[in-house]
């Protein structure tokens, strides 16, 4: 399962969202396709999505934010972060 694909299923657990696998998995390719033609990936690939779909995936990864959150901020996803994590029990 591709990272992207885990991160749906996370989303859809909390938000209860009750999207089944079928309706993630075209969210994600969708998702895909858009990207690869945004980045003009080969036209091979974004002219064929299910070959994008099998072939390829994306990859996740932290790296440092250019420009921090504010304090203000933080203290406001703290609280939604400390919201969803009880919602989701």
């Amino acid at each position: 399962m591709g990272e992207i694909f885990r991160a749906y299923k996370l989303l859809n657990r909390t938000f209860k969202l009750d999207l089944t696998d079928a309706q993630l998995f075209r969210a994600e390719a969708a998702m895909k396709l858009d990207f690869a033609r945004s980045v003009k990936f080969p036209e091979e690939y974004t002219r064929d999505p299910e070959r994008l779909m099998a072939e390829w995936e994306f990859k996740a990864t932290l790296v440092p934010r250019k420009d921090p959150i504010l304090d203000g901020c933080r203290e406001s996803m703290r609280k939604l972060t400390e919201t969803s994590a009880k919602k989701s029990k």
